[in-house]
């Protein structure tokens, strides 16, 4: 008998057990909620510009100006400019034996090419007036990027998840709604990291220029990177 009371008892406190987890479920279920997307964006201008150097042998008076001089000249001008050794590299090395003016030269010359890192396009400026300009093959910006750019991207996701929840608050305010918590967030995919890629170029036609014309400074910012997170959020309504 006392058997069978324990049974009925079990029994009993099993069916109120899921009488009560269903009536939680079913609450969960018809939870009114409100589905936004909150976005942010800015604009930040690069403080890491990434350069790449070449320079040429060419020949002078038939001799010929040898890489390793023109090499000690850009080492010399890096160092005046207090550009630190990690952001001067060398990126690669050329050869060939083609003279635009002979159709061919006796001597074999040498191109070699360097990677700089700068925070601005003034340096580069600086720099190049430094050089021997016929010994300047290429300049160009392979990429670019900023320093804190990681923490402006954090900041923008915070921004976009505010956004979200200032979008779904006045959405039901017009209706008479209270906005709940949170209940979902999810960022929306937006691809693979992007690499800024820049194509500006300079060369030793480019450098030339007449010495008694009075050149104006141009105070031109560099190409901007654009940022942009879009954040999925949902909301329960009171």
């Amino acid at each position: 008998m006392k058997k069978l009371r324990g049974v009925l008892l079990s029994a009993i406190c099993l069916i109120i057990i899921g009488n009560a987890s269903l009536k939680a479920q079913e609450k969960t279920a018809f939870q009114k909620k409100i589905a936004v997307q909150g976005s942010a964006e800015m604009e930040i201008i690069p403080d890491e510009i990434y350069f790449s150097v070449t320079l040429k042998e060419y020949e002078k008076d038939r001799k010929k100006i040898d890489i390793s001089q023109l090499e000690l000249q850009l080492a010399r001008a890096v160092k005046k400019l207090k550009i630190p050794e990690e952001n001067f590299q060398v990126e690669n090395i050329f050869g060939y034996n083609w003279n635009y003016r002979k159709k061919r030269s006796e001597n074999f010359l040498a191109s070699k090419s360097y990677r700089l890192k700068l925070e601005n396009l003034d340096k580069m400026n600086e720099l190049l007036e430094q050089l021997d300009e016929k010994g300047i093959q290429r300049v160009n910006v392979t990429h670019y990027s900023h320093t804190k750019i990681e923490t402006h991207r954090k900041e923008l996701k915070l921004k976009a998840l505010v956004a979200a929840k200032e979008k779904a608050g006045y959405l039901l305010s017009g209706i008479g709604e209270e906005l709940g918590g949170v209940l979902e967030v999810s960022e929306v995919a937006l691809g693979p990291p992007v690499t800024y890629k820049a194509a500006r170029a300079y060369s030793n036609l480019a450098l030339e220029y007449d010495a008694g014309e009075e050149q104006a400074p141009l105070n031109i910012d560099f190409k901007t990177i654009k940022l942009r997170f879009t954040i999925n959020a949902v909301f329960a309504i009171k």
